[in-house]
């Protein structure tokens, strides 16, 4: 069952005016995508679905997860974590996240420990 989906985006309420949404600025501005779906979730009473662990949750995201999001998802009961390889971000032409392999290392390290499945494609 599909509970929730995020996008990146500005928080609901906060001015989306042009110059927050161009990099580099946008990264203090946005909230990821992973954050957002759970927010959503929360928003509409699943919330206490996501904490009971005996029903298995997997978060699908179409880039590799940050050690802020991992954080929230190891939080709220996530039990799988599908999502690229940090590394498949070096290989795309331009690429311009090198900041973000260290968090991402980080997100990894800290699914390992919480016992999280994380499955690359």
């Amino acid at each position: 069952t599909k509970l929730s989906c995020g996008s990146n985006q500005l928080p609901e309420g906060v001015e989306q005016s042009p110059e927050r949404l161009v990099a580099p600025g946008k990264y203090s501005w946005m909230v990821h995508a992973e954050t957002q779906a759970l927010a959503s979730i929360g928003d509409r009473g699943f919330w206490a679905s996501l904490i009971d662990r005996r029903q298995p949750k997997t978060l699908y995201c179409s880039h590799p997860v940050c050690a802020e999001c991992m954080g929230a998802l190891i939080s709220s009961g996530i039990q799988r974590v599908v999502c690229p390889d940090r590394m498949t971000l070096e290989q795309k032409p331009g690429h311009k996240q090198r900041d973000w392999q260290s968090s991402m290392w980080i997100a990894e390290m800290m699914a390992d420990e919480a016992d999280i499945e994380l499955i690359h494609f």
